[in-house]
């Protein structure tokens, strides 16, 4: 019989939800953080070349736990966790516009942004992403 704090080894009922999105959140933190950091000159090294279609995939990916993670946020009383849903929803669809527009799904065409921003994109949306995974225990 179990408990209604959990199930299974301590687990409780977000946990996959949770430990999904720490992992797309440090694939994106690395994925934004490192060639960000390498524009800046803060550090000697970058990222091998990743192939555009990956790339967009892994942005896809993101988008849908941002907005799992930014609704299930959106729920609590507090103001910090209302704030943080609200970003994260509103990254998610960036991601998703150009994720989409990359694949050449959308009916308009969306315009071209530089590197720079794409790793920030990516680089706020695994920060939002670990955010979230740490979120539900405030």
């Amino acid at each position: 019989m179990m408990n209604k704090k959990g199930f299974g080894m301590g687990m409780g009922m977000g946990a996959g939800r949770k430990a999904f999105s720490l992992i797309v959140g440090l694939v994106f933190l690395i994925l934004g953080g490192i060639p960000l950091l390498s524009a800046m000159n803060i550090i000697g090294f970058d990222l091998p070349s990743i192939p555009t279609f990956i790339f967009w995939v892994l942005a896809l990916l993101g988008a849908v736990a941002l907005i799992i993670d930014g609704f299930s946020e959106g729920r609590g009383f507090g103001g910090g966790k209302k704030v943080v849903a609200f970003i994260s929803i509103i990254l998610a669809v960036v991601l998703v516009i150009y994720g989409l527009g990359s694949f050449g799904v959308l009916p308009f065409s969306i315009p071209e942004v530089g590197v720079l921003v794409v790793n920030i994109i990516f680089t706020l949306a695994g920060l939002l992403l670990i955010i979230g995974g740490f979120m539900s225990s405030w």
